[in-house]
């Protein structure tokens, strides 16, 4: 997954070479005010989806990232903040780990 954020972060580095705490205390915080929240909710949406398919999963890793067309439905405005599970999904993934 892009990891969104951090990706952010490792780019803005890339550009300077901190060469102390404040300095890439500065960095993240300059990093995570010009993030965009459009940005981190597609990210976020990403990592809800593919929290669902490792309950699928049992939390296995093998699975397929979900294609969640997330650049056409933003831009007609339908674009989720969350993702619903299935209560069943949900309940045999309890399942799953208290057995």
């Amino acid at each position: 997954m892009d990891l969104g954020f951090f990706a952010a972060l490792q780019a803005l580095f890339e550009k300077s070479s901190p060469s102390n705490i404040q300095e890439i205390e500065a960095n993240v915080i300059k990093a995570y005010l010009e993030y965009s929240v459009d940005r981190s909710n597609r990210v976020f949406l990403t990592l809800q989806a593919c929290m669902r398919e490792i309950m699928l999963a049992k939390g296995g890793q093998h699975y397929a990232i979900p294609h969640l067309k997330k650049g056409t439905l933003e831009r007609i405005g339908q674009l989720l903040v969350r993702l619903q599970v299935d209560k069943e999904i949900y309940e045999d993934a309890v399942h799953f780990i208290t057995a």
